[in-house]
């Protein structure tokens, strides 16, 4: 069997970095599953390949990581209570100083995320 390609391990990287985002929310502030949606931008996927991550680090490498880059800036969302059933939130870097930065965005009724 051949190994994947450039592109198509990227992209297996990338959903398995999906994957880890979106139960972050839930394991750690109660957010009922499928209450939002989480995009990430490219640059967040390049960041975590600078922080020493490779396309072929395990889910607990990726884990661990995103656990350090997103704890603080998700708990501050559901710590003000911005975060409401159906946003979306963008997750991004700061262009000047790759600082990671979520955006919400509202979708839809104003019900609690959070349980």
């Amino acid at each position: 069997m051949k190994p994947p390609s450039l592109p198509e391990a990227r992209l297996a990287f990338r959903k398995r970095v999906e994957a880890q985002v979106l139960g972050l929310p839930q394991r750690f502030f109660g957010i009922k599953k499928n209450s939002f949606k989480i995009r990430l931008s490219n640059r967040v996927i390049l960041l975590l390949l600078r922080t020493g991550l490779h396309l072929k680090s395990s889910t607990q490498e990726i884990q661990a990581t995103l656990e350090k880059l997103l704890r603080s800036p998700l708990s501050r969302i559901v710590s003000c209570g911005q975060l409401t059933f159906g946003d979306v939130l963008v997750i991004r870097t700061n262009k000047q100083n790759n600082e990671i930065e979520i955006e919400r965005i509202n979708r839809r009724s104003r019900k609690p995320a959070v349980e």
